[in-house]
């Protein structure tokens, strides 16, 4: 049977759990999909764009998931509430310039 969701998916992960998958689609939502009853059991909205591919699972941990912004920044979430966990994460090359002072 075809599971339909409201916005194409663009991405998908299987979790460690082997239970569920994450499915990403093309307007930024993110959906807990329970593969055995294969239905929506969570769904997830984000004020951000995801970056294509966006998403990032632990191997052994099925808890938490990250998700990549277009504007670079990464933000771990819990699974089950789709919360963020801790503060968002910005690559060194989007962080504000460092002043380097030269000694000698």
């Amino acid at each position: 049977a075809t599971l339909t969701l409201p916005s194409p998916a663009t991405y998908a992960l299987i979790l460690a759990d082997g239970r569920s998958a994450l499915v990403q689609c093309a307007d930024s939502r993110v959906f807990v999909i329970d593969l055995a009853e294969w239905k929506v059991a969570r769904e997830f909205s984000f004020d951000q764009k995801i970056q294509p591919q966006g998403l990032r699972v632990a191997a052994n941990n099925s808890a938490v998931f990250a998700v990549a912004f277009a504007d670079g920044t990464v933000q771990v979430c819990d699974t089950a509430t789709g919360r963020p966990r801790g503060k968002s994460m910005t690559p060194p090359n989007l962080s504000k310039p460092r002043t380097s002072t030269n000694s000698c």
